[in-house]
């Protein structure tokens, strides 16, 4: 027969084995939870930063693409493309932009940034296809546990030849034929139009327009004359968010906001096809220059405008 335990033993086990156990669990329970805890937290403030291509919907059009899969946003998000420049030109890449010149600003969970990056027939349709290259981007993000952003550096490679075969083909008709000359010719295009020349300005539109334009603005005309009174030299200007971060580096141009103007867009709209004001916008914020015969105006000097 099995002998039973004695009576020390039992009480050894019971007053001191037992506790010792549970208090184990305990402590093996608490870390479990706090290290749990701390990953759940940091997946809530860190960001997934992917770069890849994508071809548009019903579409030829390939975009370059960096997305944020995570639960926390990335601030002051650059790339750099580091290409073959003779291979990206034998393929009619449309994307001239190797590198961000200001980071953007941030984006946020489930946010992107698209760029147009080339058409399916010029980037697989040429034997062999566009050689992959690769992308780097760089970002910020905000840990729970610090004040300070940390900085990631994310490499990929970027590679067209997975979409062989997905691309349909075009058709062999004329409008198609057709498209295949043009699409290099639109390609140079995008890249040549990027930032267009800054137009000496038009006089043509004379004191009788400036002042009926004013009439329909009177409030942006005047706040472009006091920003011309605080910064003569300024010409540039962004029309952007109140509240919206813009990183201008060391560029600082002047700026307007949306809930300061009501159609704010139409109205500088409107200062464009005039040709007193140039779109040279080459990012994600839209970016304009005053000629110098609207500034001529604002300031004062415009022949006539003395009473």
């Amino acid at each position: 027969m099995t002998e039973l335990l004695s009576s020390q033993t039992v009480d050894f086990l019971s007053g001191v084995v037992l506790p010792a156990l549970s208090i184990l669990v305990a402590l093996a329970t608490l870390v479990f939870t706090l290290r749990w805890a701390a990953r759940t937290l940091t997946r809530s403030v860190t960001p997934q930063i992917e770069c890849y291509l994508r071809v548009r919907e019903s579409s030829q059009v390939f975009d370059l693409v960096i997305a944020n899969f995570g639960l926390g946003s990335a601030y002051r998000v650059g790339f750099q493309l580091e290409v073959d420049e003779e291979d990206f030109d034998a393929h009619n890449v449309a994307m001239k932009q190797r590198a961000t010149d200001i980071p953007f600003s941030v984006v946020e969970p489930s946010g992107r940034i698209t760029n147009m990056f080339g058409f399916g027939p010029a980037l697989l349709g040429k034997d062999p296809p566009l050689k992959p290259f690769k992308a780097t981007v760089k970002y910020e993000w905000q840990p729970f546990w610090s004040r300070r952003r940390r900085v990631e550096t994310r490499r990929y490679d970027i590679d067209v030849r997975p979409f062989l075969g997905l691309v349909p083909e075009w058709k062999t008709d004329e409008v198609a034929e057709a498209l295949k000359v043009e699409l290099p010719k639109i390609a140079r295009a995008i890249g040549a139009t990027q930032r267009p020349p800054v137009p000496a300005g038009r006089r043509s539109s004379g004191l009788a327009f400036f002042r009926r334009i004013e009439g329909l603005m009177p409030e942006l005309f005047a706040e472009m004359r006091a920003d011309l009174t605080s910064f003569p030299m300024k010409r540039e200007f962004i029309v952007m968010p109140k509240f919206a971060v813009y990183n201008a580096g060391r560029k600082k141009p002047l700026s307007y906001h949306y809930e300061d103007h009501e159609d704010l867009a139409d109205k500088v709209g409107l200062l464009v096809n005039e040709g007193v004001v140039t779109d040279i916008t080459y990012n994600n914020v839209d970016r304009y220059v005053m000629s110098e015969t609207l500034v001529e105006y604002l300031e004062g000097r415009e022949s006539g405008n003395s009473e």
